[in-house]
């Protein structure tokens, strides 16, 4: 296994931009009606709270939009952040591995294929790759099979490309 570190192109920087741009405008799209709705509701709790005239459904409500702030603080703030840091990057990692093992596991909502490297373990379903120019088939993988990662160094999630080689 060899690390080495490379400038980032501009093709892997614009797509970058571009899943920034996608999943922002995904998070418009659901967390604005949803910040709304908790607005609206919240508003409506602290109203009853107000004129001493709640129930258990009022404490129901405000434990569940305390539960709902903290984890858009815990894990969707954090995670756009970093999405957004990933756009100021300028490095790359570029990481030649071999695939120690392979998992296969047919469940009811699909294959899922797990590849574990001497670097990482690559799985199909929580891994995204972002450049699919020169596509990489999960099935495709064999144990022993060399595999260069191209990927950004504090990001687990994101892998901008993985060729064979």
């Amino acid at each position: 296994m060899t690390i080495t570190n490379k400038p980032l192109s501009e093709d892997e920087k614009k797509t970058l931009k571009k899943a920034f741009k996608i999943r922002f405008i995904l998070a418009v799209f659901f967390l604005l009606p949803l910040f709304c709705l908790l607005l609206i509701t919240s508003n409506i709790t602290i109203q009853q709270f107000v004129d001493s005239d709640y129930d258990g459904m009022s404490f129901f409500v405000l434990g569940l939009i305390i539960i709902v702030v903290f984890l858009v603080f815990k894990y969707v703030i954090p995670f756009y952040m970093k999405a957004y840091k990933n756009t100021k990057e300028i490095n790359k990692l570029v990481i030649a591995t071999h695939v120690i093992n392979l998992e296969k596991k047919i469940t009811p909502k699909g294959i899922r294929h797990i590849i574990t490297t001497e670097y990482r373990t690559i799985d199909q379903w929580t891994t995204s790759i972002l450049d699919h120019q020169t596509p990489f088939y999960f099935s495709d993988a064999y144990v022993g099979m060399s595999l260069e990662i191209h990927c950004l160094e504090n990001n687990k999630t994101d892998i901008l490309r993985i060729k064979k080689t």
